[in-house]
Order: C-alpha cells, then structure tokens, then sequence
C-alpha cells in the first residue's frame, strides 16, 4: 500500500545526483546532500549567512536547586558579530544535576504560555535531560519586516529604495531573490545555541535535539538540515514546506499557494513561483528531510489536524529513510497502512508519532522523542 503510493506519486529521486550518477555510497551522501542544501537554499528558504566570525556567551542570571531540586537555571545571553554590527539575544538553559552527561533539547518557542504548544521543563529534568527555550521572537519577530531583528543585520543586498526611504517596505525590498526569509533567520538563531552547547562540559554531545511546533517545526527540520552537530530534529506539525510532501496534497490540506500568500517573508522570494506547480517542482521535502541522515528525526502529527496534512507527513517520513540505508540504518520503520491516532513508531533510527486531536504540541510527543533518545545513548 505505502509502497505503492510512493511509487505513483511522481517524487523526485534523493539518491540520482544532479549529473546522473547514483549516490551509492556514505561519501557520495555527503555530495548529495550538500547538492539538496543549495537547492532548498536557493528555491524555498533563502540562503543563511556562514557562522558567525565572533561569538561570545554571557550568564545574564544563574539560580541553583531549581525544578524542586532537581537543577540550575541559568538566563544565557549569546552575543556575535554579523555584517552590520554585532547582535545579541537572551535563552533559557535548565541543567539536571547528574554525574552522567545528559542530553538536551533545545525547544524554538512562540510564547511561554502558547497554548498549542507546551514545554513541560519538570519533565524533561525528572527524565535526564537539559531543557533549553528560545523565544523565537527575541531573535526576529515574526512580520514581512526586515528592518528589525537579526535579518537586518544581514540585508547587505543594494537596492534603489534605500536613499528614497526607510520603511519596512523599502527594507523587504532589499531582500534579495534567493536571501534568507524568517524561517532561516531564526535557523540561524537556533544555531548559535548549538554553539552555547558545544562549551557545556555536562552536555551529551551525541544527543542534542533541535525541537519546533507548527513553523518552529519547518524551522527545526531546516535548522538540523544545516547544522549537523544536532544529533536529532524533532518536527511537529510542521505542515506544508515542513516536513510534508508537497505533491500528495488532499483537498483540506494547506498547500504553497496559501502559504506563500499569507507568508512570503519566511521563505526565499523564489519559492512562490511553484504555487499550483507541485507536480513540476524539481524538489519536494523528503529530500530536505532526508539530509538529515544519518542523524535522526522524529516527526510529531496529529490525527484531525488537516492542515498540516498528517498523511503527507507521514510518507514524508518514510520517503526521507532511503539514506540511511547508505550507513545501514533503518530509517523510518513502520506497518505497510496509514497512521492512526496513537500510533509511535520508532523503532528505527527516525522516528514518527500521532496524537489524538489537532494541531498541539504536548507530553504525548515529549515522551516519545525523550524514549527515542534515551535509545541512542552510546555503550
């Protein structure tokens, strides 16, 4: 059944390089991938600047015997050079206290009180595991503006509009054809946690997660694509230009036409162009999921979240496992049917879950991807 839909779904092949040649083998992974990045760079999210040349950290406030005893809190403030000045914004770090390295996830939030989608720190700390909060807002917010925040910081592109006017109009029209949109910006923001991480001694480096819900989720799922020191990319109801198949569609689920209508600004300025062109696209996002490998994903739906399209997450996540079979590895293993409420299959080295109900990000999820870690912790 599943292989069949697949099959006669028109999907562009992840391993057929663009010269022809069958990528066969984990070095020609490593080509391909880069060759997938550029794609999705230049055609859905804009390109992102290279790291940053400066970076520095500073422990804004630190409170020990936190989380009932069970932790530190520490308010991280991360602070970088960019082209334009330097730039910084502030995180949330919950450490257990442990004599063991402990994982961690980092979670891209909307708000601390979002009501479709939950951080519940105690238990994350009661299980082991590191809790970090990026307010996504704090690093851009989240408007067709590009005058504000860290995307201000890089609109080098020249433009005529810059000496007749200083709105935010003049300011998106600098953005260049192929410039990053806000979901890169924040992507990049995410990553500049990742390099907090790296100078924590009491960190697993072999399991950080990068986590996101709705479009956090596409974020996370761009984010680990270009950031491989995330061992794992959480992605929940990411939807349409997530972790989705654009192609397979139904009627009530979101599609390009109404995202990059209501959305531009996330996105590079090519990729509007493919609305109510899916069946011509030269790319769909198994393959930008599928760069993931041979790390891990976990991809989180819910079963009445039409929106999203649960169905098209789902073959996303199993037409995105081809890879690792390159480093012998199972990808997505699952039953030969569609998905049902309460489903978690993970088993295998990426992951995928249903909840009951819609578009929410709850304990249901944080179990799972917390269980699918603890797997991964290296003998």
């Amino acid at each position: 059944m599943i292989d069949e839909i697949l099959k006669n779904s028109n999907l562009p092949e992840i391993l057929r390089m663009n010269d022809g040649r069958e990528c066969n083998t984990p070095e020609l992974w490593q080509e391909r991938r880069k060759e997938i990045l550029d794609l999705f760079s230049r055609e859905v999210y804009g390109y992102m600047p290279e790291p940053p040349k400066e970076i520095s950290f500073y422990e804004v406030e630190h409170f020990e015997d936190q989380v009932t005893g069970l932790a530190s809190y520490s308010r991280i403030r991360v602070s970088f050079t960019t082209p334009k000045g330097p730039f910084s914004f502030e995180f949330d770090c919950y450490l257990p206290y442990s004599e063991e390295k402990v994982p961690a996830i980092v979670l891209m939030q909307f708000s601390q009180n979002c009501i479709y989608s939950t951080f519940d720190v105690e238990r994350l700390i009661r299980n082991g595991f590191a809790a970090i909060r990026m307010m996504y807002w704090d690093v851009m917010k989240d408007t067709n503006d590009f005058s504000q925040g860290l995307g201000s910081m890089y609109q080098v592109t020249p433009s005529p509009w810059d000496d007749l006017c200083a709105d935010a109009y003049a300011a998106n029209r600098k953005r260049g054809d192929t410039e990053w949109g806000m979901i890169g910006v924040w992507a990049y923001g995410a990553s500049r946690i990742m390099d907090y991480l790296q100078t924590v001694d009491a960190i697993d480096k072999d399991r950080i997660a990068i986590a996101g819900h709705s479009r956090l989720g596409k974020t996370a799922m761009w984010c680990a694509a270009n950031d491989e020191r995330y061992t794992v990319a959480m992605i929940s109801a990411s939807g349409n230009s997530g972790a989705s198949i654009s192609r397979l569609k139904e009627d009530d689920n979101e599609r390009i036409a109404q995202i990059t209508e209501v959305f531009p600004f996330w996105f590079s300025k090519q990729y509007p162009k493919y609305a109510g062109h899916e069946q011509e696209m030269p790319f769909d996002q198994h393959m930008i999921l599928s760069t993931i490998a041979p790390r891990a994903f976990y991809v989180c739906s819910g079963s009445t979240d039409t929106w999203a399209g649960p169905k098209t997450e789902y073959l996303c996540c199993i037409a995105a496992s081809e890879p690792y079979k390159l480093f012998g590895k199972k990808g997505l293993v699952h039953p030969d049917r569609m998905p049902q409420a309460g489903d978690a299959f993970d088993e295998g080295d990426a992951g995928y879950s249903m909840h009951q109900g819609g578009h929410f990000l709850g304990s249901y999820e944080w179990d799972h991807v917390m269980d699918f870690m603890k797997r991964m912790k290296k003998e």
